[in-house]
Parts: C-alpha cells; structure tokens; sequence
C-alpha cells in the first residue's frame, strides 16, 4: 500500500487550487476598481520630473500600467500577479508563494513567466494563472486545457496552427498587460521581435539586391576584358579578374547572408548576437557589402587603368573627356555617399 507523505499532499491539493487562465480573462481587464481608502489625483506638480517610485514588499516589487493599474513582479520565481499585496496578509502571501514554488517544481527547470491572481471562491482561495513562453512568443499551461472559450471566434479550429496564433495573440495581450515583461523579449529595451523582423526583411532584400547587382559586375568585367586593346591591358586583365573574383565570393556571401536572415527570425538567435555580440552581428551584415563595393572598385580601376595606358592609344582630348565625366559622377556620388552615413554631414 502507497504511503503518501504530508509534503506530498499539501503539494497535491496546492496543485487541484490552479485555474488555467488567458490574458483577456484577468480581472483587471474587465474591472479596474481602487480600493475605498484610494482616492484619485491629477494634479501634476510645477516642473514634477521624479522617476516613477515604485514600492517593494519582500522579493515583490510593484509597477503600475499607464491605465492605472497596480500589479506586481518578483524577479526571483519571475512571477506576475495583481493581488494587493499592500493590504493581503502575511499568510496570503505565503501560501501564494508556496503554490508559485510548488506550480514552478512542474516545469522541469523551463525559465518561463507566471502569471496569477489569486481569488476567493466558496471560502477557499484558488490560483487562476498562465505561462508565458518570451522566447515563443506565446502563453502555456501545465494541464490539458478545454479553450472553447477562447477560440470559439475562430472559424474552425483543425490543428495546432489555428490554437497557436490565437495562443500568441494573446501573448501580445499579456504583454500590453504587463509591460514589465518588454524586458524579456526586447534587447536593452529597444529591439523588439518587429524590429528584428524588419531588420531581417531588409537584410534578406538587401543581399539579393547586392547578388544581383554583383553578377551584373562580373558580365561587365567579361565585357571590359573582351574589347581589343583593353582587354589585353597588365592591369586591366589583374583588376577585373580580381573584381570577378570578388563578385563570385559576393554572389557566395549573399546566398549565405539570406540564410543567416533567415535564422534571425529567430528570437533566441537575435538576442544571442544583440548582447554583448553586435560588433559580431556589425562585421557578418557587412561581409556582402564588402565583397560587392570591393569588387564594383575594382572594376572601375581596370577600366580606367586600361583607358588610360599608352598601349590603347586613345587621343588626349578622349582623355580628358573622360577624366571630366569621372570627375562629374565623383562630385555627384560622393554627396550621396557622404549623406547615407546620416543627417547633418552634408
């Protein structure tokens, strides 16, 4: 016969109190009452500048969302909740602890986020609460779930696609929630999942850009070496071989520059290089760039160099032609060059 320890059961019957839940079924979303001995102010004072206080009750800190609401955060069991600590009783606090210790023993050592808000219901206090999964972009629980509430809008709920884009909608809920919780999926607070999408779009359009751009190069410099007399040209032929060389390698970094773009949609992998390794991300974006620009140069310089040699015998006034025409387009790009790097250099 199975003896079950006292631990065991208080742990048991700790775990029959929990309530799975979703953001838009907290209370505060619904309801946001302050208590009787609170009344409002919105008096700002004359040239108020204070950072926000924000009160501590043992590991719990409090934050207030600019709707009004007060919820708080521990750092510690990396738990939410919207119970007033500042007038629930040492006891309520403690067996909310306990229920958080014995709810988190669950998740086999996983760093997510907790949601709860303790309520009373027929005299026995029960744990309503989510996961929240930042790296996924969407909120769990530690049961099987009956959501017929929740995606009783959709049309037809076929597989796990349709529950998960409801699943991650209602992550971005939690978020506009608590944006406390910004910090988990934001780097230093300003890269967001948005803007590391559109970093990667941009990026992925930019190297096939660049590869294209970089084939046309290597069609020139097969051109420039093909025309008698110039194509025969020391440095000519040394230039645009490099700068084929070059475009090849450009055409090679861009196909992998996609990929790359392509595992960047990646939060995990986004954060990995954003902290502490942007100089790393910095050097990897500027590979195709380099091998293309590079490569662009080169060319050039085999061209003129063959133009201008003795050996293709073109008449001085050719020359000068085309010495002003090189001027004109240096006076007429280096402006642009100079204003990409950003305003007020121009």
């Amino acid at each position: 016969m199975a003896v079950t320890t006292p631990k065991f059961d208080h742990q048991a019957e700790l775990l029959k109190r929990s309530v799975p839940i979703w953001p838009t079924q907290l209370r505060w979303y619904t309801e946001r009452a302050l208590p009787e001995s609170l009344s409002c102010d919105y008096i700002v004072q004359e040239m108020q500048v204070d950072l926000a206080q924000r009160e501590v009750c043992g590991n719990w800190e409090e934050s207030t969302h600019p709707s009004g609401a007060t919820y708080y955060y521990n750092a510690k069991m990396m738990t939410y909740t919207e119970m007033n600590l500042r007038t629930c009783s040492d006891k309520q606090l403690q067996r909310l602890e306990s229920w958080i210790n014995t709810s988190r023993a669950k998740l086999c050592g996983n760093p997510w986020s907790l949601v709860v808000e303790p309520i009373l219901a027929r005299g026995q206090e029960i744990y309503p609460y989510y996961y929240v999964v930042p790296e996924k972009r969407i909120i769990t629980w530690l049961e099987p779930v009956d959501a017929y509430l929740l995606f009783q809008e959709c049309t037809a709920v076929l597989h796990w696609n349709h529950k998960r884009l409801e699943l991650e909608a209602q992550f971005w809920k939690h978020v506009e929630y608590f944006p406390f919780e910004i910090k988990s999926i934001y780097v230093d607070g300003l890269i967001s999942g948005v803007d590391i999408r559109r970093f990667t779009d941009d990026f992925s359009a930019q190297a096939k850009a660049q590869a294209t751009v970089a084939s046309v190069i290597m069609a020139v410099d097969a051109s420039i070496l093909a025309i008698p007399g110039l194509g025969s040209q020391l440095a000519t032929k040394a230039l645009c071989s490099v700068s084929f060389i070059l475009s090849v390698y450009c055409i090679i970094g861009c196909t992998i520059a996609q990929q790359f773009s392509s595992r960047s949609r990646s939060l995990d992998f986004a954060v990995y290089y954003l902290q502490g390794k942007l100089i790393n991300l910095v050097i990897l974006a500027s590979i195709p760039s380099f091998l293309y620009l590079t490569s662009l140069l080169f060319s050039i310089l085999g061209f003129l160099a063959g133009i201008f040699t003795i050996e293709f015998r073109l008449d001085l006034s050719a020359k000068i032609r085309c010495g002003l025409a090189l001027i004109v387009g240096a006076s007429l790009t280096i402006p642009l060059v100079i204003a990409s790097f950003g305003p007020g250099l121009i």
